[in-house]
């Protein structure tokens, strides 16, 4: 249905926003993301690495072949967000880690039942 593929879109269109700001500041080492991290207990490598994680997710998100495992890692890597916002208290923050979970859920759901049906497959019209 079309409107699910709009759907689609528009999550995979947030992931990739939220996942390139939050990726990029942590590459480029922002303090606040330093903050965070230390205040967790983890190393300053492990910042790192979730930041490439999360340019890698953002990016396959757009490639069919690696959707569902893009989709996949953004799930485990808000998890993780949501537990390590409970530890630090950071309580406000999980509502958008569940917000990214959910988006990240309907598109795997959707590429698992082929819920999307792409317009080379039927040619635009209804099969």
């Amino acid at each position: 249905m079309k409107w699910q593929r709009y759907l689609r879109y528009g999550a995979m269109g947030l992931i990739t926003l939220m996942f390139l700001m939050a990726g990029i500041t942590k590459l480029i080492g922002h303090e606040s993301q330093v903050q965070i991290f230390e205040a967790a207990g983890y190393p300053l490598w492990f910042m790192y690495l979730i930041g490439v994680a999360e340019l890698a997710a953002a990016i396959g998100l757009w490639i069919a072949r690696t959707r569902v495992y893009a989709a996949a890692l953004t799930g485990l890597i808000m998890l993780g967000a949501a537990a390590t916002n409970v530890m630090i208290g950071a309580y406000a923050n999980i509502i958008v880690n569940i917000v990214l979970l959910l988006a990240a859920a309907y598109i795997i759901w959707l590429e698992r039942n082929g819920a999307v049906q792409h317009t080379q497959q039927t040619g635009g019209a209804a099969a």
